[in-house]
This record gives structure tokens, C-alpha cells and sequence, in this order.
């Protein structure tokens, strides 16, 4: 699967190359740091050791990926930024465990710039976020799908006629729902079976984003 991820970020990347071919657009690479935290709604199984139960955890991600903006550093308003990018999501228990996760994540920020002149661009606005993400505890597989809304806000510094340098950062409040699958020994058919539990979380997670765009 973490294949899967790979291509489908490379696809990503080709149509970002070819966009900026055909509209005077800023492209480039950026990271991202956050971390936050949440409740973690686990439904149990006859087959495993867990019970219905919530947990408060805390989170951490790291992502890389490429940025599109439509405003970098020209004069108009209104900016639309999209971030597509590879993450690692860590969930941490109050036990002590962690489950790694890794994924996509798509963000989707539409700015109103309140300060704009040849040298600095500084917009803020609302972010949507779409991702997937797959994770390992063990023997058993997990999935989860994620959506995000929050504020974010940016700083935008020209480096020169096609180059700019973004420090960007906000607030995500971010829910998830997804399954975990295990295998378990079937004692009537001498069998193992895949059984499937349902997974919720939500929480929130403040994040910092540096980005280089190339473009006008």
C-alpha cells in the first residue's frame, strides 16, 4: 500500500508541473510539523482483548509534499492554496503505545491577503482537509479516513522576481472513522478469520507549514 501512496504522489506532481505550464501559478515543495490531541473511540470484539472503550491521545504529524498557490506575490485578494503531500500520523495511548500511521492528506486554504506589497504578502482564511491513512498494531491492520476545517494564516516573502518563501501555520479540528481488521482461529471451521472493529477519533492540532514556491 505504501506504494499506492507513492504513485498516486507522483501522478499528483505531473498534473502540478502541467498546471503550471498552462496558468501563471506558484508551485513548490513544503513540510509540515503538528501536533495536538483527542479522543480515540474504540468499539470492541468478542475476538479481541479490548471492550468499548475512549482514550485520550495525543498526536503528532510530519508531512512532505508539493503546495500550489494561486497568488504567491501579485496584487489580488483572494489566493486558493492547495497542498498535496505524504504524512506520517502518530497516535500515542496513555499506555504508552503508539500506532504509526501513513498516508495522504489533501488542504484546501482560501486566503484573503490583508497586507500585500512587492515584498510581503500576509493572508489568512479558512482550511479544509481531506486524508486517508493505514497503520499496524501487531497483527492487526488499520484504516482511517479524516476530515479537517480550521483557521490558517501565512507570511509570504519574495526572494526575487519567481521565488518566494511561505511560513504558514493554523488550527485543525480534524474527525475520523475507519475500521481495524485482525485475524482470529475460527475453533468451529479450523479456520482464521478476519474479523473488523469501527474506530472514531477526533481531536484538534495546531501546525506549522514552510513552503518554497516558484512562479510569479
Amino acid at each position: 500500500m505504501k506504494s499506492f501512496f507513492v504513485i498516486v504522489f507522483l501522478s499528483l506532481v505531473l498534473v502540478f508541473t502541467g498546471t503550471t505550464q498552462v496558468y501563471a501559478v506558484g508551485l513548490g515543495p513544503y513540510i509540515e510539523l503538528g501536533g495536538g490531541s483527542g479522543d480515540w473511540e474504540y468499539e470492541g470484539s468478542q475476538y479481541n482483548n479490548w471492550n468499548d472503550s475512549t482514550f485520550n491521545v495525543d498526536t503528532r504529524n510530519a508531512g512532505i509534499g508539493f503546495v500550489l498557490d494561486t497568488s504567491p506575490m501579485d496584487s489580488s485578494v483572494f489566493n486558493y492554496r492547495l497542498n498535496v503531500g505524504l504524512e506520517r500520523h502518530d497516535i500515542e495511548f496513555p499506555s504508552g503505545g503508539t500506532i504509526e500511521f501513513n498516508g495522504i492528506s489533501v488542504d484546501n486554504t482560501f486566503g484573503i491577503s490583508v497586507v500585500r506589497n512587492p515584498n510581503i504578502r500576509f493572508w489568512l482564511g479558512p482550511q479544509v482537509r481531506l486524508a486517508y491513512y493505514e497503520g499496524d498494531r501487531n497483527d492487526v491492520d488499520l484504516k482511517l479516513v479524516a476530515f479537517g476545517i480550521g483557521p490558517a494564516a501565512g507570511v509570504n516573502f519574495a526572494m526575487g522576481p519567481k521565488t518566494t518563501i511561505s511560513l504558514s501555520g493554523g488550527i485543525r479540528i480534524s474527525g475520523y472513522a475507519g475500521q481495524e481488521e485482525f485475524l482470529h482461529y475460527n475453533a468451529y471451521y479450523k479456520s482464521n478469520e478476519v474479523t473488523t472493529s469501527d474506530i472514531n477519533f477526533s481531536g484538534g492540532m495546531v501546525f506549522f507549514n514552510m513552503s518554497v514556491l516558484f512562479g510569479r
